[in-house]
């Protein structure tokens, strides 16, 4: 079912894996993600969307976007993610568009929670937890979601 919602391998999907898998280096790294490389991503699937979708394109590139800033505002209001990882998810929602965007947010929430266990459990106790770069985890779910 989910693979149906994805395009074949092209250079969206080539953009997207370059996009997360620098987003996740550079927040393992600067514990940041830079606005540029989110522009730069965002500006790119606008141009791939409509080279291949036309002016339907723009329409996705609004709906994924939107909707991935909405969702995922709420966890950055609560204070569980950074502003970064917000401006991620909606530029990879800019990149796949509303329906595959919402389960690729499905996959990237699922991921960080097997991260955040994985790191409550391999942690000693005594060491108090600093926050996970959640760039890693949106990075896993986005490349678990184009594998499947």
């Amino acid at each position: 079912m989910i693979t149906s919602l994805m395009p074949a391998i092209d250079a969206r999907l080539v953009g997207l894996i370059l996009l997360v898998s620098a987003a996740a280096a550079w927040d393992i790294t600067a514990r940041r993600i830079p606005n540029l490389l989110l522009l730069a991503g965002a500006l790119t699937s606008l141009v791939l969307l409509i080279q291949s979708r036309g002016w339907f394109g723009l329409t996705d590139w609004i709906a994924g976007g939107g909707l991935m800033l909405a969702l995922f505002l709420i966890p950055y209001v609560l204070g569980i993610l950074g502003a970064g990882d917000v401006k991620l998810m909606a530029t990879i929602g800019c990149f796949l568009g509303p329906i595959a965007a919402f389960w690729n947010g499905v996959m990237c929430a699922f991921s960080g929670g097997v991260l955040s266990l994985m790191v409550l459990v391999l942690l000693p106790w005594d060491r108090p937890v600093s926050r996970i770069p959640y760039g890693v985890s949106i990075a896993l779910g986005t490349l678990t979601f184009i594998a499947l």
